[in-house]
Formats: C-alpha cells, structure tokens, sequence
C-alpha cells in the first residue's frame, strides 16, 4: 500500500507524517477504504480513516458530515478533503466498532431505532437540498433497472410497485436520509452508540425509505422478532409517521439489494438465510399491499 498513488496522496496532503496506512476495504477503482496513522508535528499520533470515490460524491459527504457535526450528530469529523483524481475524504477515526453479536438485543435495536428518528428529526434537510439527491429520484431509478428483479421475486404483485403512484405522493414530509443506515455503519463502545459511518448514500425524502431498508437488515441478522421491536422502537419515536406506504418501500430498498447478496463475502449458509428473509419480507410486504389495495 505503501507504494500506490492514493498513498503518496496521503503523505503529500496530511498535516504530518504518515506512519502506514493499510487497506479495509475495496469495492473497485476509486471506491475503497484505507486506515491512517499520523505522527503530528506535536509527536501526537493521529488515527484517520481516508475514503476515496467519485468526486462529487467525496465532496457530497464531506458538506453533509459537516452539516451533521454542527447539529451534534456523531458523525467522523473531516481532516482532510481531495477532489482532484484519486479524490478522497480523510476522517479522523471514531473509537468505536460495529455490534453483530450484541449482549442486549432489545436494548441494541431500541437505541438504533432511536438514532434513526433522530436522524430524521435533524432540522437541516433545507441546507442539505442543495447537495443532496431526492429519495424518490434514487428509487425511479432503482425500478427501472430491477424491473426484471420485481417480476422473478414478486410475479405480477409488481404491478403496483412498477406504477409508482405511491413514489409520486409521498405521505410525510422529506427528511434526511442516510440511505444506508444499517448495523455495520453504527459504532458502539461500552454498550452505546459512539457514531454512524458512511453517508455516501444521503439523500433527502420519505423517512420511510431508511426506516424500510433499516428494518429489512434487522431482520437479516437478528431476525423477525427484533425486526418487529426496532419498526416499534421508531414508530414510539415517531407518533405522526404514516405508514400507508411502507410495504412498498420495503419491496423498493429490498429490490435493490437481494440480487447483490452473491457478490457480498458471505458464507453460503448466511447467503442463503439472508435470501430466505428477503422472500419472507416482500411476502409480507405483497400480502399487506393486497390487504391496502
């Protein structure tokens, strides 16, 4: 690593000398995750997290982690941004991991339920709308390129998802949206939440959008019940939330990730469980369409 472009980056562009880096992950050219260490001028050592992508979408992130510190959400604060090719965001690194296995279940779907309706209470949608897409945009999208997805996995209960009506009339006000908000991007230390990683995926719209997809990945590591106990967790948080549109939100965000389960570094076992969820969740989405319509 030491060697590569986007490391000679880091050294040419940090506030000190870079110790290492090392690599955490990679999803293709200019998309990839890479510790830091920094030894300061001061002889502090500084541990960043450097995150490259597309240009517009490193500036993106960086504008609304900035947004996000002012509102006193728990979010990385940026060290450093780079826009000119190979662009990247330099973060200082939140002492925290990620939970799979938590102790308290209950308590550990409650407080994710909590920071979401958090997030979606966040008063700054006006600023972000100026630099961040709108949900029902980003799900146009995603329809017209799962077509095919809707009618292999749901059959002709598709047809009034594909209509998209209920896309056109959304039934609560646009928040923000952290577009992925799952438990692999919430980092927790002695049993409390310490930040939320990777806002890429920000947008602004339905808060039912996150609330689907964040539910639909409960309920792939923790399954139906804590599923259930973080949709009521939310909806305590969120009295005036109107749920009308939720069964299609949760074919829409499930759509868009069932057939990526493959390429994920899963073993077979958890790849066929997480498929054996989804069907069980859009089932239930269809039967409660049926139930609306």
């Amino acid at each position: 690593m030491h060697g590569s472009p986007l490391a000679s980056s880091f050294r040419s562009a940090a506030y000190g000398d870079v110790v290492d880096t090392w690599l955490i992950s990679d999803k293709g050219p200019s998309k990839s995750v890479h510790g830091v260490e920094l030894r300061l001028p001061t002889g502090e050592a500084l541990s960043l997290i450097a995150k490259s992508n597309l240009p517009a979408l490193v500036r993106q992130e960086a504008s609304i982690l900035g947004m996000l510190q002012a509102h006193n959400l728990m979010v990385p604060q940026v060290h450093y941004v780079a826009l000119t090719p190979p662009a990247y965001l330099m973060m200082k690194r939140i002492d925290g991991q990620a939970i799979f296995e938590p102790g308290d279940l209950a308590a550990y779907v409650h407080a994710m339920a909590a920071l979401l309706a958090r997030i979606h209470t966040t008063p700054l949608h006006r600023e972000a709308e100026a630099i961040l897409p709108l949900g029902a945009e980003v799900y146009q999208q995603v329809l017209d390129q799962h077509a095919d997805v809707a009618q292999r996995w749901i059959g002709p209960a598709a047809e009034p998802l594909m209509q998209r009506a209920w896309l056109a009339s959304p039934l609560n006000q646009p928040t923000l949206l952290h577009g992925d908000f799952w438990p692999g991007n919430v980092l927790w230390s002695e049993q409390a939440i310490v930040g939320v990683i990777d806002w890429e995926d920000a947008a602004i719209g339905d808060p039912l959008a996150d609330l689907a997809n964040s539910r639909r990945e409960i309920l792939w590591f923790f399954g139906v019940e804590a599923m259930h106990q973080f949709t009521e967790a939310y909806i305590d948080h969120a009295p005036a939330l109107d749920l009308t549109h939720l069964p299609y939100w949760d074919c829409a965000t499930t759509l868009f990730k069932i057939e990526q389960i493959a390429s994920w570094c899963l073993s077979p076992d958890r790849q066929a469980l997480f498929r054996q969820r989804s069907t069980w969740f859009m089932d239930q989405a269809v039967a409660a369409l049926g139930t609306s319509s």
